[in-house]
């Protein structure tokens, strides 16, 4: 059986749709970049959080993602309407070539569907995503040192200056991303800095003094810094709160 052969505007629109659909679909790589990065920021605070309320978090970034992907799904499968097109009947109207295209998708949509969460479970990002879920479902020992970095974070001093931290700044809390540290390893941008910079050869961490640390492999502590965002903004609610019953006495 040959191909069909549609007029001009059928073959042009059908191009036109594939066109658009491509686009669509790489439009939502942006997005879903975006959710897994939250996603990252909501684990690397789940000690802060809570474990509940972070899963919590979590499990809304995971329906915002399968939705993505089912959009994703979608323009994928329009990108293959010359296939339908090839076993169309060239002169039929062009509204019918849609109306059959459309349910054609509908159909392999709700087949892949029917197999529960496989066609989510089997994307990339899904895959990525169920890891971070994963760490903060796992529990264990790693959870109990994040607790004890925590409450040692709650006084908000650098353990190499013994100064204040900040949110922003030099004094800003970092962290090192090497392996062999524990959660306890955080400093100032400061202190580790000058640290660093009085060593010769490699560094010892000042905190666990097992791993190496190298300012090359140091990144911002934002949780921490949520943490001390957070404290700044309660002890200025206090302090209005002691000024406002000052002046009723």
């Amino acid at each position: 059986m040959s191909p069909a052969i549609f007029p001009h505007h059928v073959t042009s629109a059908v191009s036109t749709s594939i066109n658009e659909a491509q686009r669509a679909s790489n439009n939502l790589v942006q997005p879903m970049d975006k959710i897994l990065s939250e996603a990252a920021e909501i684990v690397e605070s789940h000690s802060e959080l809570g474990r509940d309320v972070a899963l919590s978090m979590l499990s809304q970034c995971e329906d915002a993602l399968r939705e993505i992907i089912k959009a994703e799904m979608t323009f994928e499968m329009i990108t293959h309407i010359n296939e339908f097109a090839a076993k169309a009947v060239p002169d039929c109207d062009p509204l019918q070539l849609q109306a059959g295209f459309q349910a054609e998708v509908d159909e392999k949509l709700k087949a892949k569907q029917s197999s529960g969460d496989k066609w989510f479970k089997a994307h990339h990002n899904a895959r990525k995503l169920a890891k971070l879920m994963e760490s903060v479902k796992g529990g264990g020992a790693e959870d109990d040192e994040e607790v004890v970095c925590t409450q040692q974070n709650r006084e908000h001093k650098c353990p190499i200056l013994l100064m204040a931290l900040t949110e922003t700044g030099e004094m800003r809390p970092v962290v090192p991303t090497n392996q062999g540290h524990t959660p306890r390893c955080f400093y100032s941008f400061m202190g580790i800095t000058q640290y660093c910079k009085n060593k010769r050869g490699a560094v010892k961490c000042p905190v666990c003094g097992d791993a190496t640390v190298s300012l090359k492999e140091l990144k911002d502590c934002k949780a921490t810094a949520r943490a001390i965002r957070k404290a700044r903004m309660v002890a200025e609610d206090e302090g209005h709160d002691d000024m406002d019953a000052t002046q009723i006495d």
